[in-house]
């Protein structure tokens, strides 16, 4: 089960020192459609896959908006551990399932570092 409060996200997952996290804050209070520009921009991910990582977490639990933001984010800095984006593509692909599979991964590894 995730943590649905603050930023209860693994340092070696979320990847950003706490001090720059509430400094570049303000992002997690943009309305949605600027949320989701922000994301779009920093990681490379189209609409569709956006709006699948937010559901995913509400589904499993992350009910709080900010929380789940701050999730989305954490598992976007997941992504790019794993090697996920690739510079020459417009957006990041996962191919059929590969999302979901690899949302089960990021909850498996963040809960067993948690």
């Amino acid at each position: 089960m995730l943590i649905d409060y603050g930023l209860v996200v693994s340092k070696k997952v979320f990847r950003m020192k706490k001090k720059e996290a509430f400094a570049q804050s303000e992002y997690l209070h943009f309305p949605e459609v600027r949320f989701f520009q922000w994301c779009n921009e920093k990681y490379k991910i189209n609409k569709g896959i956006y709006h699948t990582i937010d559901e995913w977490f509400y589904t499993n639990g992350i009910n709080n908006i900010i929380s789940r933001r701050i999730h989305v984010i954490a598992y976007l800095e997941y992504l790019l551990t794993q090697d996920q984006f690739q510079t020459d593509s417009k957006y990041v692909k996962f191919g059929s399932g590969g999302l979901v599979k690899s949302l089960n991964e990021f909850l498996a590894e963040t809960n067993s570092i948690l």
